[in-house]
């Protein structure tokens, strides 16, 4: 079974601009895995907050690096953004960090946020990037999609939304509008991670799109 973020990873083509960047970047592995460190300390901070607030059981968070005064410093900045969006945003989380699996296509993912903002009952994902990016859409969409599969689910989503909060450019929140192109993408991915995984007879052909 593969992971959301690991089909998007290697079976999604890297963009144009990403590509420019790690050319003209001597360190970009070195930059890209402080900033994964941070995105880390944040979403951990967060889901604690959640958790505490809410008395949500979570898995105790695990950091299996070194934290530096840099990185901390960061974390702080976009936990700023963070309670900017708690502010502005009513909140009653159901679900933190739960894992989701599609019924039928078989790839799984760990849902940042679950619940209710501002009475609806949508899906959330952290972000401490520089920007909404499109697979980042994708990815919300999948969960979304492999959370509805299951017969036992407790109700719609009506939305999905990508909450950046990013330690220089500040919060950006984004709903994705239109989930069945998200979707067509991300199914775009999932079709290469079969090719190259699965054996012929184990590829599903006759992939679903699930209403709310």
């Amino acid at each position: 079974m593969g992971s959301v973020t690991s089909i998007l990873h290697h079976c999604l083509p890297e963009s144009p601009s990403l590509v420019a960047w790690k050319e003209r970047t001597k360190n970009w592995h070195d930059i890209m895995t402080f900033r994964g460190n941070v995105g880390t300390i944040v979403h951990n901070a967060i889901s604690t907050y959640f958790s505490e607030r809410y008395s949500i059981p979570i898995e105790t968070p695990r950091v299996d690096f070194e934290v530096t005064t840099d990185m901390e410093l960061e974390a702080d900045l976009a936990m700023g953004s963070f309670s900017e969006f708690i502010r502005k945003f009513k909140l009653e989380p159901e679900e933190i960090e739960a894992t989701v699996w599609h019924r039928k296509l078989r790839y799984a993912g760990r849902t940042d946020w679950i619940g209710w903002m501002n009475d609806r009952r949508v899906l959330l994902d952290w972000k401490t990037s520089s920007n909404i990016w499109p697979n980042h859409t994708y990815q919300v969409v999948a969960y979304k999609q492999a959370y509805l599969s299951d017969p036992a689910a407790k109700g719609g989503i009506t939305s999905c939304f990508v909450v950046v909060l990013n330690p220089t450019k500040g919060l950006m929140v984004g709903r994705v509008h239109d989930e069945k192109v998200a979707w067509g993408e991300w199914v775009g991915a999932f079709n290469k991670f079969q090719e190259q995984f699965r054996m012929e007879e184990e590829r599903i052909k006759d992939i679903p799109y699930i209403e709310v």
